[in-house]
């Protein structure tokens, strides 16, 4: 399994969106938290009506300005961890 770890400011909760919420993949086709991380990563999220975190990321962009990053991130709490030395 692969883990990219990442430090993320979240912004706020999404109270109203949950795992069980559909966004579009890269291809256009639809698909929930809970089927992306099963098919993708073998994960299963058992708190699945937990709301999301909303992460905004600083705009980036590709060499000749290509941008790569838009919008906000959405987060599963449940696959969010914090250790604790960061926490120091």
């Amino acid at each position: 399994m692969y883990l990219r770890m990442a430090l993320c400011w979240m912004s706020c909760t999404e109270w109203d969106k949950s795992a069980k919420d559909t966004f579009a993949l890269m291809d256009g086709t639809k698909t929930t938290f809970v089927e992306y991380y099963r098919e993708h990563y073998g994960i299963t999220i058992n708190k699945i009506d937990q709301p999301l975190l909303r992460h905004w990321p600083k705009e980036r962009s590709k060499p000749g300005g290509k941008q790569i990053i838009t919008g906000g991130m959405l987060l599963v709490p449940e696959l969010s961890f914090m250790t604790e030395e960061m926490r120091k």
